[in-house]
């Protein structure tokens, strides 16, 4: 799970909300986010594979989000530890891709927060690749 406020201000708030979740323009940003992993051995073991970061409280975060019809690049920066994968969203539901796996997940806004709640993950294979 992954949470994340803003800066100062409902407004400011409402905001940055909008620009990095909902947008449809790209962005860069800087700031700090609190980082939770899951407790069980599966959560553990998907993050590790996927080289997420680890839990932590006001951690540095650089994000750019470049946008295109239909898929989201995502670069971002959690301390020291570098995260890039594409992402899909409709209404509150988030596909995420990195590798050969696909992360689903429910961001739900809480006043001026956003959580990402993980769902489950699937392996992901591009059909062009098997046809051939």
């Amino acid at each position: 799970m992954i949470a994340g406020g803003a800066g100062e201000g409902a407004g400011a708030e409402a905001s940055w909300l909008y620009r990095f979740h909902l947008g449809d323009a790209s962005v860069h940003g800087v700031g700090v986010v609190d980082v939770r992993r899951g407790g069980s051995w599966r959560a553990r073991c998907l993050c590790a594979l996927l080289r997420l970061p680890g839990s932590g409280e006001t951690v540095p975060l650089t994000v750019r989000i470049v946008r295109s019809p239909g898929r989201e690049l995502w670069s971002r920066r959690f301390g020291s530890r570098e995260l890039t994968s594409r992402q899909l969203r409709s209404d509150s539901a988030v596909r995420e891709r990195k590798g050969p796996l696909e992360l689903r997940m429910r961001a739900v806004r809480h006043g001026p927060d956003l959580t990402l709640y993980a769902l489950d993950a699937w392996p992901y294979f591009r059909a062009d690749l098997l046809s051939t």
